[in-house]
C-alpha cells in the first residue's frame, strides 16, 4: 500500500525534533484556545502516558542548554561567540567563547562547532558554580 504513512520508531527520531514538535503543539493550543485548555491537554497527556514529571525535570540537559536556562532564570545575557576558525591540515578548528554578561567564562577549540559550544558552556558553568560557592 503506497499511500500509507511511514511508521517511525522512537529511535528513528532525534529527541530535539520530538521536543520541539511538542513545544510547538502546546504553543499552538495555548495561543488558539488559552491557558486552561493547554493545561488540560498537558495533564491528559501526562496521565495517559504515565509520564513522571519529577524524573523528566531531573534529567540532565546538555551544558549549553543548562547555561542558557541559567541565564534566563538570572536575567543574565549569555552569548556563544565564534571567535575564529583555524585550518589544521584538511580539518577546521572552531574557536568558541561562552560569555556571561560580556565576560568570557569558557573557551574551546574543537573540530565541531557544537562540541566547542558544549565545552565552552561546561567551563562557564563550572566557573559560575565556583563563584556561587564563594558567595555562600
Amino acid at each position: 500500500m503506497a499511500d500509507e504513512a511511514p511508521i517511525y520508531h522512537e529511535a528513528d527520531l532525534p529527541p530535539a525534533l520530538v521536543g520541539n514538535s511538542l513545544e510547538a503543539l502546546f504553543g499552538a493550543i495555548f495561543k488558539d484556545k488559552g491557558y486552561l485548555v493547554a493545561k488540560g491537554f498537558f495533564e491528559k497527556l501526562v496521565r495517559e502516558y504515565q509520564l513522571d514529571i519529577e524524573q523528566l525535570s531531573k534529567e540532565d540537559l546538555d551544558y549549553k542548554s543548562r547555561l542558557l536556562e541559567w541565564g534566563q532564570k538570572n536575567n543574565t545575557k549569555i552569548e556563544f561567540v565564534h571567535s575564529g576558525t583555524e585550518k589544521e591540515g584538511n580539518n577546521l578548528i572552531f574557536n568558541i567563547e561562552a560569555k556571561v554578561d560580556g565576560e568570557t567564562l569558557g573557551t574551546a577549540q574543537m573540530h565541531k562547532k557544537k562540541k566547542a559550544e558544549q565545552e565552552a558552556a561546561k567551563q562557564a558553568l563550572e566557573k559560575l558554580e565556583g563563584k556561587s560557592r564563594q558567595n555562600i
